[in-house]
């Protein structure tokens, strides 16, 4: 199993370096900034672990959680820039969305921060493998909300983000359960786990390599989707107006 890990540790850090000049070729990287910083800090984080050979080491320890969490951090960008793809023609829609993902995130990050700060090392990794847990986890229910939006109005949406999106969510999927078993092993890994994770980061890479092979555009949306955003939101002030009317009436009857 040992042998089998390294190729596919190898294979998977050829794909990434693969994709990336593929994407820097293409000029397709200034397009999806938020997802190269992402494949950018794997592939460094890849190369940097190896000089902290063996996995044993408490230096390997220390170093391998840092990463985990400076791309689980960057992995949210991902979501972010599905969101600001698939809704940029319907600017108000997208700025609400963001503006969601932003405040999940900022309450996430704090409760790490809070956790991280003033603990010792075992209780510093447990902080890092939950907040990566909770945010793996809002962005898997994040992207299944993106994928019903796109759905139930017929957005169109391009070869690179449909590809940027499958080859996340099937890593995603197993990445969040394996957390849960990892959390429950009370962060103890097993070598059957970690050639889980290998496989499907593998599997994600390939579908990343063929998605970011050349830029692909969405065609132009037909979809009313702003005219139900906008109607929703005359519907809440109008209702948040009459709220107020009928609080006023209220203190004026007594």
């Amino acid at each position: 199993m040992g042998y089998v890990s390294l190729v596919l540790g190898w294979g998977g850090t050829a794909l990434l370096a693969v994709i990336l000049g593929r994407m820097a070729r293409e000029r397709i990287l200034v397009r999806f900034p938020y997802f190269s910083a992402y494949l950018g800090a794997v592939l460094a984080s890849s190369v940097l672990l190896i000089c902290f050979e063996p996995s044993s080491s408490h230096a390997y320890l220390v170093a391998y959680w840092i990463s985990e969490f400076v791309t689980a951090a960057l992995s949210f960008g991902i979501a972010w820039e599905g969101y600001a793809k698939v809704l940029a023609p319907y600017p108000g829609m997208r700025k609400m969305a963001r503006s969601i993902l932003g405040i999940v995130f900022l309450s996430v990050g704090t409760k790490s921060v809070v956790g991280l700060s003033g603990a010792d090392l075992r209780n510093r990794i447990v902080a890092i493998g939950e907040f990566e847990s909770d945010l793996r986890l809002f962005e898997a229910l994040s992207l299944l909300a993106l994928v019903a939006l796109v759905v139930h109005y017929r957005i169109p949406v391009g070869r690179n983000v449909v590809f940027m999106i499958s080859g996340y969510a099937l890593y995603l999927g197993i990445r969040v359960a394996s957390l849960n078993v990892l959390l429950d092993l009370g962060l103890i890994f097993r070598p059957w786990l970690n050639l889980l994770l290998q496989c499907a980061w593998n599997s994600a890479a390939a579908l990343w390599c063929v998605g970011m092979w050349s830029y692909a555009p969405a065609r132009e949306p037909v979809a009313p989707i702003e005219s139900d955003y906008e109607r929703n939101c005359e519907e809440t002030i109008r209702a948040l107006g009459e709220l107020r009317e009928y609080v006023v009436e209220s203190w004026r009857s007594l």
